[in-house]
């Protein structure tokens, strides 16, 4: 049951508590939505400590859902994992938004996609399997003129021509996609057409913590257009209900009448404000995505100045309920 604005404003407003791992915070929780990429590990290789800490997370009872803005679907995500030595198969579950917007346009759709029509898409994307993506779904690649919908699964191509021997137009360093008269282009006939767009992942920085544009930005571009966005992913409600579906049929420990949720995550924007606007709890990894603002380094675990967090901070409008200097135990 999602909790009342005046729970989610005290949710995200309270006093942050600074703790040193995982094993201060773990009891106070029955459900922990964990982000990936900056977090467990940099997309290569899982961060010194993470695969104990997890390890002790599930020791202690607790259920654990991953939460990644991806726009890939989870059998990349369950690989990967594997490879670095997690154990996926003991989670409630691994979410990525490119899963979750694979299934509600799969047919029949869900009522959560009622507004988007037809099958014929435009997609934006990133050059690695997304004709396969969308062609298993029984959609066609088509050009803005024929489209029934765009789809923003990365900031790299505009993938347009239902011909396979037809590559797509590529971006990339003093190219940007969202900044092109290319996108202008299609932007202005899609709104002119009244095309919606589905953003499969929000992000609008890389979680890598360089300055690559992310799919979130085209969103944006396409908002401020005037184009109506449908995004899937943190912070936005679908994969948090999602995230309660996961929930039906278990009981919390103890005999609780409603769930402890806490999600951790390095993002502000996405994994704390998620959290906030669902009224549950948070952490912030604070040698993640903001550990340049923080004055740290990126996956160093490095504890940050109480002033500089405070500092930070300010810069918000809702907190964190936890800090942690690194996903550790």
């Amino acid at each position: 049951m999602k909790a009342t604005s005046t729970q989610a404003m005290k949710a995200g407003t309270s006093i942050v508590r600074r703790s040193q791992g995982l094993r201060e915070i773990v009891d106070q929780y029955d459900v922990f939505l964990i982000d990936q990429w900056g977090v467990m590990h940099d997309g290569h290789a899982a961060y010194p400590g993470a695969v104990e800490c997890m390890q002790s997370i599930l020791a202690a009872g607790k259920y654990v859902i991953l939460l990644s803005n991806s726009s890939k679907r989870k059998a990349g995500s369950l690989a990967r994992l594997t490879d670095m030595g997690f154990q996926p198969e003991k989670y409630l579950d691994v979410i990525t938004s490119g899963e979750l917007t694979y299934l509600g346009l799969k047919p029949p759709r869900s009522p959560s996609y009622a507004n988007i029509r037809g099958t014929n898409v435009l997609v934006f994307g990133s050059g690695d399997e997304d004709r396969e993506y969308v062609e298993s779904l029984g959609c066609r690649v088509s050009p803005v003129e024929a489209a029934d919908f765009l789809l923003a699964r990365g900031p790299f191509t505009i993938l347009d021509s239902p011909d396979p021997a037809t590559p797509p137009q590529t971006f990339g360093p003093g190219r940007i996609l969202h900044e092109s008269a290319e996108f202008e282009a299609v932007a202005a006939k899609a709104i002119a057409r009244g095309l919606p767009m589905i953003v499969s992942n929000p992000d609008i920085v890389r979680p890598g913590g360089d300055n690559d544009p992310m799919p979130g930005l085209l969103g944006r571009a396409y908002e401020q257009k005037g184009g109506q966005v449908m995004y899937v992913g943190k912070p936005y409600p679908l994969v948090y209900q999602e995230c309660r579906k996961r929930l039906v049929g278990l009981k919390p420990a103890g005999g609780k009448a409603d769930w402890r949720i806490c999600a951790i995550g390095d993002s502000m924007w996405n994994d704390v404000k998620g959290a906030v606007d669902e009224g549950w709890a948070s952490v912030l990894v604070t040698d993640g995505i903001h550990a340049e603002s923080l004055g740290v380094r990126q996956g160093s675990g490095e504890e940050v100045p109480g002033e500089s967090l405070d500092f930070f901070l300010e810069g918000f409008a809702y907190r964190p309920s936890h800090t942690i200097p690194c996903f550790r135990w």
